[in-house]
């Protein structure tokens, strides 16, 4: 019976750990960021795209992304902010897990078309998911 609870207890302790590193979509908020915050209509945000073709901006575009949501979102938008902190320390952890490859001439920021925070958050799920498929 003792043997069964110490493996029972390490099936738990690594799936909890393995789960831990994983970055779940739900974690950011969307739909949270999508109901609870609203933009003035002509508020627009650099937005990356098409990441996929150039994966050396992978890095840059999610630092972009968390400049954005720290900068332009937190001032120009209103609403529940802590749902703003929330996406903020969610790409911290994403920060920590990605390899720190940036390509700044070419994936500046600012090189980035500006688009209405609705498409912003698009972007940012599509975003994610290309990061989370990386992974595997």
């Amino acid at each position: 019976m003792e043997h069964f609870i110490r493996i029972a207890f390490w099936i738990v302790t690594i799936s909890s750990c393995l789960q831990a590193k994983s970055i779940r979509l739900e974690d950011l908020g969307i739909k949270r960021l999508r109901t609870e915050i609203t933009c003035e209509q002509n508020s627009a945000f650099y937005t990356p795209e098409n990441v996929e073709v150039r994966p050396d901006c992978l890095t840059t575009a999610l630092d972009c992304v968390q400049k954005e949501l720290a900068g332009t979102v937190k001032e120009e938008c209103d609403g529940q902010k802590i749902y703003i902190e929330q996406a903020i320390e969610f790409f911290e952890r994403v920060h920590q897990e990605q390899e720190a490859t940036r390509n700044a001439s070419q994936c500046q920021c600012e090189r980035w078309p500006q688009k209405p925070f609705l498409k912003f958050l698009d972007q940012i799920e599509s975003l994610l998911q290309l990061v989370e498929s990386q992974k595997v």
